[in-house]
């Protein structure tokens, strides 16, 4: 009898340190078996269920601890009572507001008993939770760096495309900046020679204002001296009129000397021997008047010579001034236009000075930027490499990020070592 009381105690004990609830029934519904652990996990008044109550009062005692109402009590004792009848084992969690989670199973046997089991495994569930909730951010977390990588990859790639495009636009470009560069040296050569061609022009028409010059003080000088010729031929002119006048005189006193001579030739006549002198100097004074009346004639011709020489002369001159009056007008046109020219030809000079200036600075500006593009060139070359790195560098993080999703997340991953709870 000893001996079973102790194994009777000792089963007590067994059952009060049980982590687990434990309640047993038997097929009148009677509690057979509870231990301490079903009172503690249901907040239960110690010794509120005993050996010998029914399954009802344990559900009451059960309901007012978590919550219920007599509805909800008395659906669950008839849920018991149709497992217990068709022999169902059924497990169900049961959640407190204060987070805790009781895990129950219920366990029919054959002849009619059953047993129910009560595990708390609130903190096995939070672990759950948070391995599920790690999983599932672990996922996330892949899903989001894969799909960054592959932007990055994508992003890489088309950088580098982009890179390539301008590296090849870039040679082009250099290329036309060279084209440009060897056009504005051309350019700035040619507006050179311009420029000389312009200044020996320049020269040409200060030479032609300088002839011209000189050729209007000729004209103006001759034209001064056909004017004094004039003047000149006019008075030449006016005296051989005079000496006409002064012939007209001296013919009519040739001819009164002839009569003089005649009437001294018959008076002597008339004398005899006595008048022979005054005949021979009749004679004489005759031949003198003939000899005036001849000279006089031969004068007047020489002077209407002269005066018709000075008349042609007169319009010899008057045409020469007309023609040196021209030259002296079209001279001044001349030199008028050349002025106009020269300043026309200074101004060429300014732009084409400043062409050349501008030039020079263009080709200064293309060389620059031909060193510049030569740089940007080699920095694309330089960022296509480090593209190209990048590509590598993000295909190692991906692996490493697979390795690592493998070694340390993948709950299905047969080899990673299970994640357990804390008692």
């Amino acid at each position: 009898m000893l001996r079973v009381t102790e194994q009777t105690d000792l089963l007590s004990l067994a059952l009060d340190h049980m982590a687990n609830g434990l309640v047993a029934i038997d097929a009148q519904e009677r509690i057979l078996l509870v231990n301490q652990r079903f009172h503690q996990l249901f907040r239960l008044v110690p010794g509120s269920v005993r050996v010998g109550h029914a399954l009802s009062h344990l559900l009451e005692q059960v309901g007012r601890s978590v919550g219920w109402d007599e509805q909800r009590i008395a659906r669950v004792l008839n849920n018991h009572r149709q497992w217990r009848t068709h022999g169902q084992v059924r497990t169900f969690d049961h959640h407190y507001d204060d987070g805790t989670v009781l895990h129950i199973t219920f366990s029919p046997q054959p002849d009619g008993s059953a047993v129910l089991t009560y595990d708390d495994v609130t903190h096995a569930r939070q672990m759950e939770a948070v391995v599920s909730g790690r999983s599932i951010k672990a996922e996330r977390y892949r899903n989001d760096v894969s799909a960054a990588v592959s932007g990055v990859v994508a992003a890489s790639q088309a950088a580098r495309h982009a890179g390539d495009v301008m590296v090849t636009h870039t040679t082009l470009v250099r290329s036309r900046i060279a084209d440009m560069g060897t056009v504005a040296r051309q350019s700035s050569d040619a507006l050179h020679q311009v420029g000389t061609a312009t200044d020996e022009v320049r020269g040409v028409i200060d030479t032609v204002i300088a002839q011209t010059d000189h050729a209007v003080t000729a004209t103006a000088s001759a034209l001064g001296d056909v004017h004094r010729s004039d003047v000149l031929f006019a008075n030449l002119s006016q005296h051989a009129e005079e000496i006409g006048s002064i012939l007209d005189v001296i013919g009519a006193l040739a001819g009164q000397s002839r009569l003089l001579a005649l009437n001294a030739t018959i008076e002597a006549a008339r004398a005899g021997d006595a008048g022979h002198p005054f005949r021979v100097v009749a004679q004489e004074v005759k031949s003198l008047s003939h000899q005036i009346a001849r000279a006089t004639v031969a004068i007047a011709d020489r002077i209407a010579g002269v005066r018709s020489a000075v008349v042609e002369v007169v319009v010899a001159n008057g045409a020469v001034h007309g023609r040196l009056n021209d030259i002296h007008v079209r001279a001044g046109s001349i030199r008028g236009s050349a002025a106009a020219t020269l300043t026309h030809v200074d101004t060429v000079m300014q732009v084409m000075d400043e062409l050349t200036r501008i030039t020079t600075h263009a080709g200064e500006r293309f060389r620059q930027l031909d060193d510049g593009d030569r740089r940007l060139a080699e920095a694309l070359s330089e960022a296509t490499r480090q593209f190209d790195r990048v590509g590598g560098s993000v295909t190692t993080l991906v692996a490493g990020a697979q390795r690592f999703w493998a070694d340390h997340l993948d709950p299905e991953q047969p080899g990673q070592e299970p994640i357990r709870a804390v008692a």
